[in-house]
């Protein structure tokens, strides 16, 4: 997020940037109208230059959308790459011709792209990406936000961080104990640690007991299995 000052300088998330001293500035977004309208307000400079490209990612998401066939995925990224536009247009239609029945999610894609043209082709040229989107999508919308939820501001950034940290190859159980009451961090060798306190043990040797499904024939199982000591 930008935010701008009385002295020419400007906060681009945490940090402060002296404007005269930015000479271009690439705007990375999915397309949407409301964000480019805006563009024109990060010019602060006379001489400073602003530029919109479409994220890399929402590019590939579409083409992928398109179609699900690896091969013709490359086919299509490299003819919009070095093919003139009617050409990338002949592909996408030859493949709607072939699957009548996505007609309407192939079209929708290939106007995305086709509206967003020169934003992807100067991210192309440019060689300008971010993983921003990626890692949303897989990392805190996948798990957060794609099924109705609920948390309070005061636990989900607790939640994302241990998500991050698990996502990061991070031992969460050394970090816990290391961490625990503030104390004075443990020096803890992971490999003397004992996990199987964590693995599940199964009670008896009957399945249905094991699961914990609490239906009418569990519970009378269970309560069996109590009295005879299975």
């Amino acid at each position: 997020m930008f935010s701008f000052c009385q002295t020419g300088n400007f906060f681009f998330g945490n940090s402060l940037y002296d404007s005269q001293k930015v000479e271009k500035i690439y705007l990375l977004s999915d397309g949407a109208k409301w964000l480019k309208s805006g563009i024109s307000e990060l010019k602060v400079e006379p001489e400073m230059e602003v530029k919109h490209l479409l994220c890399e990612f929402h590019y590939k998401q579409a083409i992928n959308h398109i179609t699900t066939d690896k091969e013709e995925r490359e086919i299509l990224k490299l003819s919009f790459k070095d093919d003139p536009k009617n050409e990338f247009i002949k592909l996408v239609d030859e493949i709607i011709r072939y699957n009548p029945n996505r007609k309407d999610t192939i079209e929708k894609k290939k106007n995305y792209i086709l509206n967003n043209y020169n934003s992807i082709k100067d991210m192309l040229d440019f060689n300008i990406g971010s993983s921003m989107e990626s890692h949303i999508s897989h990392y805190v919308s996948n798990q957060f936000g794609s099924r109705p939820k609920g948390y309070s501001s005061e636990r989900i950034e607790d939640y994302i961080s241990i998500s991050n940290f698990y996502n990061n190859n991070f031992n969460i159980f050394n970090l816990y104990i290391n961490t625990y009451d503030n104390k004075e961090v443990a020096v803890i060798n992971e490999d003397n640690i004992n996990y199987s306190m964590f693995e599940r043990k199964d009670r008896t040797n009957i399945p249905i007991i094991n699961n914990g499904a609490k239906t009418p024939k569990y519970n009378a199982i269970n309560g069996l299995a109590h009295n005879v000591n299975i």
